[in-house]
């Protein structure tokens, strides 16, 4: 792959100075070409016909609020074209709503004319049955396990189609796992796993082909990126808007600077990084240009964006593809596996432990990796609309099958955790 010049060109203290990059890097598995070798941008960088399914899993979304002890997400089988709303059984005296569940979401999507064809699937769990387990087994893992599970537990995720918890665990699995049956019987089962790979500062290999590259230095004369700008808000607080990328990225109140070695953007505001959070974030408070609806996808050369039209809000979807969009490795797309993923942090952030954050399965190469870190997740319509879907976190084996797949926090946690509505159209 060639390596492209890492100084931009200067801009003008628009929008643009920090939001205006085209795409210039595909995976191959998309069958997209580049805009060198096609001339113009492509319109798509994820499936037009998951659109509908997309659609109709936010009806559904919506009509779920009002049965939490029914609804266990929806998923989007793109091999049969079929979406899946799971059902749960009520726990203890609960009502049992499925039925009347079912009926309206199948009145909604009819009068929608939805042309998605939509299957009732029975699972174990709600979505609030899984994070309860989740939380019970993460959050009080020094009471099971001690302050060795505290170390060694470093994930674990709910299979939404059994109800099994799967745990990963970095050392002492035996003595932890009679520990987690005693607790929790056959409802959790613990395996071998690593700690999530965050992304190291600099990665030598690795050529800078996309994505909004910032550094945490006047010196960005290095070919690849420390970290990547995410998406834009406006936080409820102050009413300002606000740039963001990852919260491990740096610390508050570093400067910022892109790819014009001399020119500082801004600096790191808030960080939120802790036990409990189910968000990886930073602001950049912005000293040079301005922020609007546009997001970098893809690479350093043109002058076009994307303009961010929509947000993924329910997080409860399955099985669509999205992609990542790294300043170092560029557009990885893979598919959601789950939306219920918790693991810790190493020593450096205190074995913080996060969760409710999305699993995405690695499709084709490398995938997202150093310097990608804070980059949006996003799918496409067509006509360069970016649906905003979070941001990209590190890589971890989410569920335990021996590959590695990506994690990202979804827009909708975000919002609500650190007070910001994302700028949108």
């Amino acid at each position: 792959m060639r390596r492209l010049p890492i100084t931009l060109p200067v801009m003008a203290a628009t929008a643009a100075m920090l939001v205006a990059v085209a795409l210039t890097n595909s995976s191959a598995a998309l069958a997209v070409p580049t805009p060198e070798a096609a001339g113009k941008l492509p319109t798509n960088i994820t499936p037009v016909d998951q659109i509908p399914a997309e659609d109709a899993g936010a009806q559904i979304a919506a009509i779920a609020a009002a049965y939490p002890e029914a609804f266990a997400g929806t998923h989007w089988d793109a091999a049969t074209k079929t979406l899946y709303v799971n059902v749960a059984a009520p726990r203890a005296k609960r009502a049992d709503l499925r039925t009347v569940f079912q009926q309206a979401v199948t009145g909604k999507l009819r009068s929608a004319k939805s042309p998605v064809k939509t299957v009732f699937r029975p699972v174990p769990l709600s979505l609030d049955g899984q994070q309860a387990l989740l939380d019970t087994f993460m959050a009080g893992r020094a009471k099971w396990g001690g302050q060795s599970a505290v170390r060694n537990v470093v994930g674990a995720t709910v299979d939404a189609k059994t109800g099994t918890l799967f745990a990963q665990v970095s050392g002492d699995l035996a003595a932890l796992r009679t520990a987690a049956q005693r607790r929790f019987g056959k409802t959790v089962s613990l395996r071998p796993g690593t700690a999530i790979k965050l992304d190291d500062r600099y990665y030598s290999s690795s050529p800078w082909t996309a994505g909004n590259a910032l550094w945490g230095s006047q010196d960005a004369s290095r070919s690849t990126a420390q970290c990547t700008q995410g998406y834009n808000w406006r936080r409820w607080a102050d009413n300002l808007r606000y740039a963001s990328t990852a919260g491990h990225c740096w610390a508050p109140g570093t400067s910022l600077y892109n790819g014009l070695p001399d020119q500082r953007i801004g600096y790191v505001g808030t960080r939120y990084l802790n036990t409990g959070e189910y968000v990886d974030f930073e602001y950049i408070r912005i000293t040079y240009g301005s922020v609007d609806n546009s997001v970098w996808v893809g690479g350093t050369r043109d002058a076009s964006h994307r303009r961010v039209l929509w947000a993924d809000n329910d997080g409860t979807q399955t099985g669509v593809t999205v992609c990542s969009s790294g300043a170092n490795f560029g557009l990885n797309c893979g598919v959601i596996l789950n939306r219920t993923t918790t693991f810790n942090y190493g020593a450096e952030y205190g074995y913080a432990s996060l969760s409710k954050l999305t699993c995405v399965s690695k499709v084709t190469g490398y995938g997202p990796g150093p310097g990608d870190s804070g980059g949006p997740v996003l799918t496409t319509a067509t006509g360069g609309a970016v649906k905003a879907w979070g941001q990209y976190i590190g890589r971890k084996d989410c569920d335990g099958d021996g590959d590695e797949d990506w994690v990202f926090a979804g827009i909708k946690n975000i919002a609500a955790r650190v007070g910001a509505s994302l700028i949108v159209s």
